[in-house]
């Protein structure tokens, strides 16, 4: 979990479809309840923040049905699989008044955090293009991505 600073906050629900890998994720990193309908979090009312990091296929539904019950959602990119539904999101959280967050985790990786600060110090001079190389290509890959997979890319 890359929640920068050392931020408190209560492990209240966390779903998923394996009732078996939920019961273990849940004890070994403290979730109060686990449950296998994301549902239940939107409607849970002792619950602030929806932090969606399911598969990419999950993230419009799950995510709009948080902002209309007034949660604030925190969102994996891709947020939404076109530009209408991220409009909608973004129009929904609007009209609610909840705060609402795209995460790029790799923003806190020590390294990136350091190449980060090392271009920011003029250190290289003047950067005139940058080339990097990603491992996983699940762009292209059109079939809708399963569960886990997005643990894996980060």
């Amino acid at each position: 979990m890359f929640w920068p600073g050392g931020a408190q906050i209560d492990l209240r629900t966390i779903a998923g479809r394996s009732e078996a890998s939920l019961r273990e994720s849940a004890t070994r990193y403290g979730w109060a309840n686990y449950t296998t309908d994301w549902r239940d979090i939107v409607e849970d009312p002792e619950i602030d923040v929806f932090d969606n990091v399911g598969s990419d296929a999950v993230h419009f539904e799950p995510t709009l049905a948080a902002i209309r019950a007034g949660k604030h959602v925190v969102c994996e990119k891709p947020l939404a699989a076109t530009v209408g539904e991220a409009v909608a999101l973004e129009q929904a959280a609007l009209s609610a008044g909840v705060k609402h967050l795209t995460c790029f985790n790799y923003r806190f990786v020590p390294a990136v955090r350091l190449a980060h600060e090392m271009i920011k110090s003029g250190d290289l001079g003047e950067i005139y293009t940058a080339n990097f190389r990603y491992a996983q290509e699940w762009r292209t890959d059109p079939s809708p991505v399963r569960e886990g997979r997005g643990i894996r890319r980060g």
